[in-house]
């Protein structure tokens, strides 16, 4: 509705076409605001103002100012203050705004809130605190010419986007540095985005070395105070670079001349768990045609989609050609259920640990989830229970139903007591969680001091024991700080790779990669356990080969339409009222199914969970083309209890 009122017309013939920071019905962007004569020529694009709606005052941003078209028979509400007389965003932002709302179906109004700061009730200088600067790490000199050629390239290209394929962290950053470094002696701005807080933190005493009082942070643990003053020194050009997390791509930089997405293919670019669903990696490429900046995408073991467009030239590739190729050792769990031992660790981690334990060196144990069992496997021949439609691994859910159910496509079927391969009824449930490890660690070594990290289980510092048993927010928020370490080892890989989602390849191999560099670090023994060694994913993993395994799984991603061979969406409902659930899941699909089916895969039986006090269910669209705009402006229109991921990172 828009704030009218009946009224008398004025002379004053100014409108400005108004955003309110406002959480509203998908349907409703802006709203027109009358410019009051005393604020006449003083009202800016992009500005925030103070305006009336809905009988309170709420803040505003100047989408667009125009001329009166209304025929005088509506009284206008008037903007009642300006806010900051510079405006909050220049003309490309206000652009990068309305193409992120299109391109990912999200209302601009919930954009703005989210993204846009309002300035405190009073303004007061925040110090905000920052670790001692630190010397730049020093690079080997076997890597110098390495270096130096990937310096060249990145100044010799006619690309504007770039990858960094590293290997060593230390020369990454070295590399980043230099390049910073340049931009900034040319008056340009840089925006470094880190998937965590926690990666901020690692590089911003190298940065505060060159840059000191140049350099602005944006994440969500600043004050809102602290969040507009580092805000506005972007804005002003006092801040060279500017470094944060996903929501720092709309960091109001007057002259931006280079982004950096370290660790590209971490998931935390995506925000998938809440609205505005956006990616921060995608929006940067678009603000960088915008505003002719480079982007320098970082990553040791990048995503096939990136990796992809390296190989017809829309993304350059800076690449140290160099493998480190150390003793990595891969246990095969099928071999220990042989020699009948049953336990969650091999005899390798048995034997490291107790060497360890005389020796006073400390093991830590790592696992990719808290949880309990996740894939059935016959110990006999070795079969997984897999979907009959897809082929997905099926994942048993430990409740009342006991039912192996298929993430992927929906399939489920009554969990079998005999494996229907062989008839055999040894069967495994792979995917131990920590709180299990940690409980039969504690029966091998009882008189080893064990910690166990994880969400479950916070504290304030790791402390000094024998054994550590974590996921990968221990690794994150605790690893890099101790030392001492002798044995890095992953107890359970094999549920990373039967995860029931077209990622699950891709990030298994990442995730074994890092932790062998962790491990390279520590200079530590490193063991993997799996019940496949001799799958490729291992494979390639242990011995470095990223180009092998992306030709391999570039392969299977091309069979079934997956990006980037293909777009995704994924559409969620949720409600309280599971009937209400039932009916909308039901409508839609069919609405779907009769209207969009010509070139578009519909995957998901509409099966509804209840979580959180809420029933839910996914149904997920596949095509090897762009979506029609007439589903996305479908889409676009669903109710509001519809969530709507355009590019999910996963379809879990």
């Amino acid at each position: 509705m828009d704030p009218r009122l009946r009224g008398d017309d004025s002379p004053n013939n100014m409108i400005a076409e108004i955003i309110p920071l406002l959480r509203l019905p998908k349907t409703l962007t802006y709203f027109d605001y009358k410019i009051p004569s005393t604020l006449e020529g003083n009202i800016k694009i992009g500005q925030l103002v103070g305006i009336p709606f809905r009988n309170k005052m709420v803040g505003g941003l100047v989408f667009n100012i125009k001329n009166s078209e209304t025929d005088n028979k509506w009284k206008i509400k008037e903007i009642s203050k300006i806010w900051n007389e510079d405006p909050e965003l220049d003309e490309n932002y206000l652009k990068l705004f309305k193409w992120v709302s299109e391109y990912f179906l999200t209302p601009l109004p919930l954009l703005a809130k989210t993204f846009i700061p309002l300035p405190p009730l009073r303004t007061r200088e925040v110090k905000i605190k920052k670790k001692i600067p630190s010397l730049p790490p020093s690079i080997s000199g076997k890597d110098v010419n390495g270096v130096k050629n990937i310096l060249q390239g990145f100044h010799d290209s006619k690309n504007n986007i770039f990858l960094l394929h590293y290997q060593n962290k230390k020369n990454k950053t070295a590399i980043y540095l230099k390049i910073i470094s340049e931009a900034v002696k040319k008056n340009k701005q840089v925006l470094i985005l880190m998937p965590q807080i926690t990666d901020i933190e690692e590089i911003l005493p190298h940065l505060d070395y060159f840059f000191a009082d140049k350099i602005a942070l944006l994440h969500g643990e600043l004050s809102k105070t602290e969040y507009w003053q580092e805000w506005q020194k972007i804005k002003s050009g006092k801040a060279m670079v500017a470094v944060g997390t996903r929501s720092a791509i709309f960091a109001p930089c007057k002259n931006l001349g280079l982004i950096i997405i370290d660790s590209e293919e971490a998931s935390d670019f995506k925000q998938s768990d809440q609205n505005p669903r956006y990616d921060a990696r995608i929006a940067a490429i678009e603000l960088a045609r915008l505003t002719g900046a480079k982007v320098l995408l970082g990553s040791q073991t990048p995503r096939i989609e990136t990796y992809y467009k390296t190989k017809n030239s829309e993304i350059k590739i800076l690449s140290e050609n160099k493998k480190d190729n150390n003793n990595y050792l891969s246990v095969d769990m099928g071999q220990e259920i042989k020699k009948k031992n049953f336990s969650p660790f091999s005899s390798e981690i048995k034997n490291i640990i107790e060497k360890n334990l005389n020796n006073k060196k400390k093991s830590v144990l790592l696992l990719n989830k808290r949880g309990s069992s996740n894939m059935v496997v016959c110990r006999d021949c070795e079969h997984v229970f897999s979907c009959k439609d897809c082929g997905r691994p099926l994942v048993y859910h430990e409740d009342a139903t006991k039912k192996l159910i298929c993430h992927n496509c929906g399939y489920k079927e009554v969990a079998s007591l005999n494996c229907p391969k062989c008839r055999g009824v040894s069967l495994k449930f792979i995917g131990a969680g920590t709180e299990k490890v940690e409980k039969e660690i504690k029966k091998l070594f009882p008189t080893a001091d064990v910690l166990r990290i994880d969400k479950d289980a916070i504290i304030k510092e790791a402390g000094d024991v024998d054994i550590y048993i974590g996921t990968e927010f221990f690794i994150k928020n605790y690893l890099p700080q101790i030392n001492n370490i002798d044995l890095v080892a992953i107890v359970s890989a094999d549920s990373l790779i039967f995860r029931p989602d077209f990622r699950s390849g891709e990030k298994t191999f990442e995730w074994v990669t890092k932790i062998m560099n962790i491990s390279d670090q520590k200079k530590s023994s490193f063991i993997i356990q799996t019940f496949y060694p001799d799958n490729y994913i291992f494979k390639l993993a242990l011995k470095r080969e990223y180009e092998i395994f992306f030709n391999e799984e570039l392969t299977g991603r091309k069979n079934f339409k997956y990006p980037p061979f293909g777009k995704l969406i994924k559409l969620t409902y949720s409600s309280k009222n599971e009937r209400m659930s039932n009916l909308e899941i039901f409508k839609v699909r069919k609405f779907l199914t009769d209207k969009f089916i010509d070139g578009m895969e519909i995957l998901g039986d509409g099966e509804m969970e209840k979580t959180k006090q809420k029933f839910s269910s996914k149904i997920i669209l596949k095509s090897s083309e762009n979506f029609t705009s007439e589903l996305l402006e479908y889409l676009k229109n669903l109710p509001d209890g519809w969530a709507i991921d355009i590019d999910p990172e996963s379809l879990l």
